[in-house]
């Protein structure tokens, strides 16, 4: 057993108690000075997020306790008569070297790591900041599905674009399909499966129906993640909503193609199979609208016919 007076044997000198008390003493002093500035010197260093900052952080503890440990088995070793006070004296220049170089070792591939780690999520958390950005601007909803458990993941865009309140719980797949409206609802199932199964693009466009009874077009689009197997794990989409661009469209109307007309009394076909005037015709299927007048050569012809001067 070791006495309180000597801790460890340095150089073949044994410290006292008196020196120990004093050394500590001295610690704790020079701590509190350093404390009193924090926003300088070492302390600034130990409490920042850098890289400097953990590594010292990880060695402050290592070269408080590693010194006096090797120290006192050094001490141990000598009154075993294990260690002369030369190779005591190397054993413990040697243990602190060999110690903290595989404690640097280890310290720098975990502190690269983590910053790795960071330098990943601060460009993830970049990334879905412009993805939300873009899709709030463009009233788009991001999904997706796990084929496997058959739900669909939606963010908060989403269940507005189906006129729901939004949830953090999984949206099954059946809920998705009974929103759609019913007469689009087998075309969108089929094209979405299709695509699972390697066929074509998924790019649907479908009317759904909100828990207020109003209608909306959506317009749909996705890519399947596959395993190395090529077997479907999930499919990730956009939902967006087209609903004013379709009434936009329908405004504009254009006459293109071939237009059945008598030769004879000038009437039209309509796809209908009737026959209409021109003027009908053209008012039904664009925004033009006609007002009525006689040219100068029918007003010429008719004065003729009915024997009216012609005017001057």
């Amino acid at each position: 057993m070791l006495g309180s007076k000597t801790l460890f044997i340095w150089g073949g000198k044994e410290l006292s108690a008196m020196a120990i008390h004093t050394g500590v003493l001295f610690v704790i002093l020079s701590a509190g000075v350093l404390l009193l500035n924090p926003d300088q010197g070492i302390i600034k260093i130990l409490l920042s997020d850098s890289s400097a900052g953990i590594m010292s952080r990880r060695f402050f503890p290592a070269a408080i306790v590693l010194p006096p440990l090797f120290g006192w088995l050094k001490h141990l070793g000598e009154h075993a008569g294990l260690l002369s006070n030369e190779l005591g004296i190397s054993f413990v220049a040697l243990a602190n070297t060999a110690a903290f170089l595989i404690f640097l070792w280890l310290s720098s591939r975990k502190v690269f790591k983590e910053e790795q780690r960071s330098r990943i999520k601060k460009a993830l958390e970049v990334s879905e900041q412009r993805l939300k950005l873009a899709t709030q601007s463009g009233n788009m909803g991001v999904w997706d599905w796990d084929i496997a458990t058959n739900n669909m993941v939606w963010d908060e865009a989403m269940f507005r674009l189906r006129g729901i309140e939004a949830h953090n719980a999984p949206v099954p797949y059946e809920a998705w399909e009974e929103g759609i409206h019913p007469d689009d609802r087998r075309a969108a199932s089929d094209s979405l499966h299709s695509a699972m199964r390697g066929g074509q693009e998924y790019k649907p466009i479908f009317r759904v129906v909100w828990p207020d009874g109003t209608t909306h077009i959506l317009s749909d689009a996705g890519v399947v993640v596959r395993d190395k197997e090529d077997a479907p794990l999930h499919m990730i989409g956009i939902t967006w909503d087209i609903t004013e661009l379709k009434k936009a469209l329908e405004e504009v109307k254009t006459l293109r193609g071939l237009l059945p007309i008598c030769a004879w009394c000038k009437n039209i076909r309509t796809e209908k199979g009737e026959w209409v005037h021109i003027e009908q015709y053209i008012e039904s299927h664009s925004d033009a609208a006609f007002t009525h007048g006689i040219c100068e050569n029918c007003a010429a012809k008719i004065r003729a016919r009915e024997g009216m001067p012609n005017a001057k």
